[in-house]
């Protein structure tokens, strides 16, 4: 089911929603690190969502700074436990 609802919200998904998010939720991020985000997130959904997500999210961490990055994975950790 959430599988679903989120296939939906990704094809929807902008930039500017991305970083809104973001600064909504305290964290700095650029531009260019919200457009990283968006096109990592269009690509690799389905993968985050499996088994292996964590693998997948650690491919992205060279192209974001280490606080956005660690963020980014304390809440894909929170989420992924919470409702999958």
């Amino acid at each position: 089911m959430y599988e679903k609802l989120i296939e939906n919200y990704i094809g929807s998904l902008t930039v500017t929603d991305v970083k809104n998010y973001a600064e909504k939720e305290g964290v700095s991020i650029t531009d260019g690190e919200a457009k990283i985000i968006f096109d990592f997130l269009h690509k690799n959904y389905k993968a985050l969502l499996g088994p292996n997500g964590i693998e997948t999210l650690k491919t992205i961490k060279p192209y974001l700074s280490i606080t956005l990055y660690e963020e980014i994975a304390k809440k894909y950790i929170t989420t992924k436990n919470k409702f999958f």
